[in-house]
């Protein structure tokens, strides 16, 4: 597997750089990003076949969960089954940034649902 390196602060056009990783996550490859914390490596929670790849690349079990990040102005509802108010005023309050939440994965993330997870709205995206 080759890695291409997409430098978004090196870029006379960030957005461009930004569009093509969103281009690759949404034909299934993985991409690597900086968040306020950490580095993360990431792929379309939507995408099963690409959440297996994830695992595979990071030589993780798939009994350990992952954390899923997702953007700030995503819905709380669209990854977390049944949040309560209190998480609701939190992302409001603290999202994007280095808050992050423990949740029962929805449907919507592929083969993860019912599970524990760790959700994250980082501040740099």
């Amino acid at each position: 597997m080759t890695a291409t390196v997409l430098d978004v602060y090196d870029s006379d056009d960030p957005q461009a750089i930004i569009g093509e990783a969103v281009d690759r996550l949404n034909a299934g490859e993985i991409v690597a990003f900086p968040t306020e914390t950490v580095y993360g490596i990431a792929a379309k929670s939507s995408d099963a076949d690409a959440v297996a790849k994830l695992f595979e690349v990071k030589a993780r079990s798939t009994g350990k969960p992952m954390s899923l990040a997702i953007g700030y102005d995503d819905s709380l509802d669209n990854y977390a089954q049944n949040p309560t108010a209190i998480m609701h005023r939190l992302a409001r309050r603290c999202w994007p940034g280095p808050l992050t939440m423990v949740i029962q994965a929805t449907d919507q993330v592929a083969g993860l649902s019912n599970e524990s997870r760790a959700l994250l709205a980082p501040n740099n995206w």
